[in-house]
C-alpha cells in the first residue's frame, strides 16, 4: 500500500502493508499529536511507529491514499478510468 503524503515543504510518498482506512487515519491522526513541530520529524516518526518506509517518487506507478498535512484531510485515491 502506498500513501502520498502532502504538505509545503513536498510530497513524501510512504509503502507499508495494507491497512483498513480506519486504521491509517488513527495512524496519521496519532503521529500529529505526537511529532516534533520544530524539527517537524511526522514522517520519520510515522516511519519509526508503523513501519512505513519512504519511496522515490520516480519509482511509484500509483498510490492508495492521500493525507493532506494542511488541512488534516485523508482520501482515497480514485482509480483512473
Amino acid at each position: 500500500m502506498i500513501i502520498m503524503i502532502e504538505y509545503c515543504f513536498g510530497d513524501r510518498y510512504l509503502f507499508g502493508r495494507r491497512v483498513s482506512f480506519d486504521e491509517l487515519k488513527e495512524q496519521l491522526y496519532t503521529i500529529e499529536k505526537k511529532y516534533d513541530r520544530k524539527t517537524d520529524d511526522f514522517v520519520s516518526l510515522l516511519c519509526m511507529t508503523y513501519s512505513w518506509q519512504e519511496i522515490v517518487w520516480s519509482r511509484v506507478k500509483g498510490f492508495d491514499y492521500i493525507y493532506d498535512r494542511d488541512t488534516g484531510l485523508l482520501l482515497r485515491k480514485v482509480p483512473d478510468t
